[in-house]
């Protein structure tokens, strides 16, 4: 592929130290849902019980809301004392600009993101219904209160946590680590596999493995990170604002 990001000799990311920050990614998840759980509905002792209760929309949305915020907040910070040093930041290309230039890296991003998005129209619309694709997110944004801060919270955990620290996980660790190993094209669909699968959305997993590979290929083009979080940002905004 054009313009791959180049990993050169060093360790760093390794295959084992990637799939651990997908279990942290994770776990950090469950873990504030269940705390968030326990300071709302101290009188449920069962887990199941009480991870059934937070699925319930109506009754635990803004629970819900503040525990994705603590635990979207958490990992980006996580992975940015992770990111700490240069070195790191640099084999990831976290901050480069793009390899193929601003006009080209525009119009790239913008080309593979409508394709992306008429297949996962086709797919919501002939394939599973559109509610029940989006399910998860328009019942949790028809429970939380239409008020700025509620609202500004919602738009961050989307927006900004989810991108920063999906992209950093999935594209500058995993994808890059599995390269060193696979190739490209294996590390993109590997890569983009595990994204798909840690969202926890099963009749939605084609879209996902589509929109994971999508920005996997564009990360191999342009070379910069950075571009990933914007357009990965640009996506979800766009995402929130159709649902």
């Amino acid at each position: 592929m054009m313009g791959e990001v180049e990993s050169g000799k060093s360790h760093f990311p390794s295959v084992g130290g990637a799939v651990a920050w997908i279990f942290v990614f994770v776990a950090v998840q469950i873990l504030c849902s269940y705390v968030a759980a326990k300071l709302a509905f101290p009188n449920i002792r069962d887990f199941s019980l009480l991870m059934t209760k937070m699925l319930d929309f109506k009754a635990a949305g803004v629970i819900n809301l503040y525990a994705m915020t603590a635990s979207g907040l958490l990992i980006t910070a996580m992975l940015l004392v992770h990111l700490r040093n240069r070195e790191r930041r640099v084999s990831i290309g976290l901050f480069s600009p793009s390899q193929l230039g601003v006009a080209k890296t525009v119009a790239v991003s913008a080309a593979l993101w409508v394709c992306a998005t008429g297949v996962s129209y086709l797919y919501a619309r002939y394939v599973v219904p559109g509610t029940q694709l989006q399910s998860v997110t328009r019942n949790l944004i028809a429970s939380i209160p239409i008020d700025f801060v509620h609202q500004l919270l919602l738009f961050l955990v989307i927006t900004v946590f989810a991108a920063i620290s999906e992209e950093l996980i999935f594209r500058g660790l995993l994808q890059n680590a599995l390269k060193k190993h696979l190739g490209s094209t294996w590390a993109i669909v590997l890569a983009s596999t595990a994204f798909a699968l840690v969202h926890f959305q099963l009749h939605a997993l084609p879209v996902l493995i589509l929109m994971g590979m999508t920005f996997g290929y564009l990360y191999q083009r342009t070379g910069s990170l950075l571009v990933n979080v914007v357009v990965h940002s640009l996506n979800n905004a766009a995402a929130l604002l159709m649902t």
